[in-house]
C-alpha cells in the first residue's frame, strides 16, 4: 500500500486526500461489493442445492420407511388395536409408496425448471408452470 503524506494547515483544517487515491478507494470498494454479491449468489445457489438434496433424501424416506417397519412388525408379530395385523398394514403401505419413487423423484427432479418458470411469470399457476415444464 503506497501512503502519501497528507497536507496540514494551521488553519484548523482538516486533512486532504488526493484525488486519484479517492478514486482507488471507490474502485477497490466497488470490487468488494461485487465480490460480496456474488458470495450472496453462491451463498443461495448452495442452499438451494443443499434443499433439493434433502428432498431426493426424503423421498428415499418415505418411499423406504414402510418396508423398514413392514419388516419390525414382521419380526415381532404385534398387532393393532383393531386386531388387525401391523405387518399387514405396513405390507399395504409398501404397496403403495414404493413404486411412487420414481414419480416423487421426477418430480423433485422437475422442481427448479417449475420455480424458475413462476419465476419469470409471477402469475403463472403452479398447474400451469408443471405443463409447461413438461411440454416445452
Amino acid at each position: 500500500i503506497l501512503r502519501l503524506p497528507r497536507r496540514h494547515s494551521l488553519g484548523g483544517k482538516t486533512s486532504q486526500v488526493p484525488a486519484d487515491i479517492k478514486d482507488t478507494q471507490n474502485d477497490r470498494s466497488a470490487a468488494l461489493e461485487v465480490e460480496r454479491k456474488k458470495a450472496m449468489k453462491m451463498s443461495s445457489t448452495t442452499k438451494a442445492l443443499a434443499k433439493q438434496g434433502l428432498l431426493y433424501v426424503m423421498a428415499a424416506i418415505m418411499t423406504y420407511l414402510p418396508s423398514i417397519m413392514y419388516r419390525a412388525a414382521d419380526q415381532s408379530g404385534t398387532k393393532g388395536s383393531s386386531g388387525v395385523s401391523l405387518r399387514f398394514i405396513f405390507a399395504l403401505m409398501t404397496q403403495v409408496t414404493f413404486p411412487l419413487q420414481g414419480f416423487v423423484n421426477f418430480f423433485i427432479y422437475m422442481r427448479p425448471t417449475i420455480l424458475r418458470i413462476r419465476e419469470n411469470d409471477a402469475t403463472t399457476s403452479l398447474l400451469k408452470a408443471i405443463k409447461m415444464a413438461l411440454f416445452t
